[in-house]
C-alpha cells in the first residue's frame, strides 16, 4: 500500500518534500475516482523448475482491506503451457474489482494446510499501465515468503488480464 499512498500524495495532492510534515487535518483533499475493472485471468509466467505449479494451486481474488477482505473468486490453475520463458500457469477468474483488491496464490502443504506462493495488493486508481488488457507484476512487486522466493526464477512475473472496458472483450 505504501506505493499507492506515495502516488496519491505526490501526484494527486501535489505534495513535495517530507510527507510527515503534512498536517493530518489538511482540507480539500479528494481521493481520485477508483474505476471498476473486471479481472478475467491471472497467469504465473516463468516460475522456474524448482516449484511446479499444478492444478492444486488456488488463486483468490479479494477486495477490501487486509483485515476484512471479501473473496470475489477462488479458482484452481487450469491451463498449463510451455513457452520460451518456461511454463505458464493460468487461473481463469471473473472478478469485478474497484478500489483496493488483492490476488493470493497458495499451494497445498497437506490435507489441511496451504502455503502462500505469492500475493499482492493494489488499487484500481493506482495500478500500473494496462497494456493490451494486461498488467504485469514482476517478482520484486509481489509478496513472497523468503523460503519460496529463493526457489522462484528471477524473471518470474504475475500477469493480471482485464476485460477491455471499451469492447467488453479480452
Amino acid at each position: 500500500f505504501v506505493k499507492m499512498y506515495e502516488k496519491l500524495w505526490r501526484e494527486t495532492f501535489g505534495v513535495d518534500g517530507d510527507l510527515g510534515e503534512v498536517p493530518s487535518d489538511a482540507g480539500g483533499l479528494v481521493i481520485p475516482k477508483q474505476p471498476e475493472r473486471t479481472i478475467v485471468a491471472i497467469r504465473i509466467i516463468g516460475s522456474g523448475e524448482e516449484i511446479e505449479v499444478n492444478d492444486t494451486f488456488v488463486c483468490k481474488v479479494m477486495q477490501g482491506t487486509r483485515l476484512n477482505p471479501i473473496v470475489l473468486d477462488s479458482v484452481h490453475a487450469e491451463d498449463v503451457s510451455r513457452g520460451e520463458g518456461g511454463a505458464v500457469y493460468e487461473f481463469k477468474v471473473h472478478a469485478a474489482v474497484q478500489g483496493n483488491f488483492s490476488v493470493h496464490i497458495k499451494k497445498p502443504k497437506n490435507c489441511c494446510k496451504q502455503i502462500k506462493y505469492c500475493d499482492f495488493w493494489d488499487n484500481t486508481a493506482f495500478m500500473p499501465e494496462i497494456v493490451d488488457s494486461v498488467v504485469s507484476y514482476e517478482k520484486d512487486q509481489l509478496d513472497i515468503k523468503k523460503k519460496i522466493r529463493k526457489k522462484i526464477a528471477p524473471g518470474m512475473r504475475l500477469e493480471v488480464e482485464f476485460l477491455n472496458e471499451k469492447t467488453h472483450q479480452v
